[in-house]
């Protein structure tokens, strides 16, 4: 999370080595190296936002414009202080298309040996029903590659 603490900065890795992650159809989320978003409205920033203290929550509330980027943008406060409060609990996140109509996207986070998060995995796709279809397998292998790195970062914990 940037140190303003109002937009998740994303990294992207393309098979193509380019800067950004742009699929050869039509369709496409385009997320470059550095780009900004707001933080309540994607899988990442959900995410961030439930590992924050209640302090650190209150201060990004009270910055930020949780104004409505489609019809399933979660903008009522209490809202989304009760969907972070399930983020937390259940250990992912999701994007049921919050910031984008049709992008859906599943989240989890990848944390140090006491709990803190330093970064995410995800994956989005254009079909709710295909991530909801395939979230278990998809889970399962996020949550596989979160604990992954934290054992290549921290040892056996």
């Amino acid at each position: 999370m940037t140190s303003d603490a109002l937009e998740i900065s994303h990294i992207v890795n393309s098979p193509r080595r380019s800067p950004s992650a742009l699929p050869d159809r039509a369709l496409y989320v385009d997320i470059r190296i550095g780009s900004r978003l707001d933080a309540f409205c994607t899988a990442h920033g959900k995410l961030w936002l439930a590992h924050l203290s209640p302090d650190d929550q209150d201060r990004y509330f009270k910055n930020a414009s949780l104004k409505g980027m489609t019809d399933h943008t979660i903008t009522d406060l209490d809202d989304l202080r009760t969907e972070l409060a399930h983020i937390r609990d259940q250990g992912f996140s999701t994007n049921n298309g919050e910031r984008e109509k049709d992008i859906y996207a599943i989240a989890v986070p990848i944390l140090t040996k006491h709990g803190n998060m330093i970064s995410a995995f995800s994956v989005f796709g254009a079909s709710p029903a295909t991530l909801a279809q395939n979230r278990d397998g998809l889970l399962a292998k996020l949550q596989a590659a979160a604990k992954s790195a934290q054992h290549v970062l921290y040892g056996d914990a």
